[in-house]
């Protein structure tokens, strides 16, 4: 009977001191499950700056005048390279679909495009451009690569190139300056890439070649009474630029 208490007693305090060995070990942390990447969302309203450079070809051709003779030659053409800076703002909306991307974008901004190109017949005439206010309404479709976005674009677009022939002083015969194109429209395509550096900035490049028809303008000239000496012009050519977009 001793034997039996005293082997309950050495089993009891055992146990004690395990429990109170337990005790006194730290509690593990719980493991914190490893995030899970969100893919980048490109739906929603944008707006934005941008800047860059431009150049084109403006195409001057000589037209019959109301006498019914040409200025040189009916038909003759020649060319001018305007080249210039270019900025404005943007603004559009995107919506995703999976990994594709439509949106709508407008801008308005300077085209500061200017360039002079001498009629090779009669090198006294010459065609100048001194570019203005242009605007654009564009289509966007794209593939998405998560924060990555590559585009194509395309759409309305238009500009005052302020273009008109001119005649220098040594010119035995002085056309005014009273024909210019004003304010044209026609068409844009291009494309870029755009990054989103988060989910409220993103960066982009872009080209753009534009096109808008001929226009035939009428100057008068020094001693010519009523008759108006018309010519066509018709400016063409590309913009590349960087932008950056607010998106809310």
């Amino acid at each position: 009977m001793k034997k039996f208490v005293a082997l309950s007693a050495a089993v009891a305090a055992f146990g004690f001191v395990s429990v109170a060995n337990a005790a006194d070990m730290p509690t593990k942390m719980p493991v914190k499950a490893s995030p899970i990447a969100v893919p980048y969302n490109w739906t929603g309203w944008y707006v934005g700056l941008n800047a860059g450079g431009a150049w084109g070809t403006t195409k001057a051709t000589d037209n019959l005048a109301t006498n019914g003779a040409a200025w040189v030659t009916n038909g003759a053409s020649w060319t001018s390279r305007p080249t210039g800076f270019t900025g404005g703002a943007q603004a559009g909306y995107n919506w995703q679909m999976n990994n594709f991307v439509v949106g709508v974008e407008a801008d308005v901004g300077y085209l500061g495009v200017r360039g002079t190109g001498n009629y090779p017949l009669l090198p006294t005439t010459f065609v100048d451009t001194k570019g203005g206010l242009f605007t654009t309404a564009r289509l966007r479709g794209g593939i998405a690569f998560d924060n990555v976005l590559v585009y194509a674009t395309g759409g309305y677009f238009g500009a005052d190139f302020g273009s008109s022939v001119q005649t220098t002083a040594a010119a035995p015969v002085q056309l005014l300056n009273n024909g210019k194109t004003g304010f044209q429209s026609g068409w844009t395509a291009g494309g870029g890439v755009e990054y989103g550096i988060n989910r409220m900035w993103t960066v982009k490049g872009e080209w753009l070649y534009y096109s808008v028809p001929n226009k035939q303008v009428g100057n008068n000239f020094a001693g010519g009474g009523a008759i108006v000496q018309f010519f066509s012009i018709q400016n063409t050519g590309n913009i590349a630029r960087l932008g950056v977009n607010y998106r809310f």
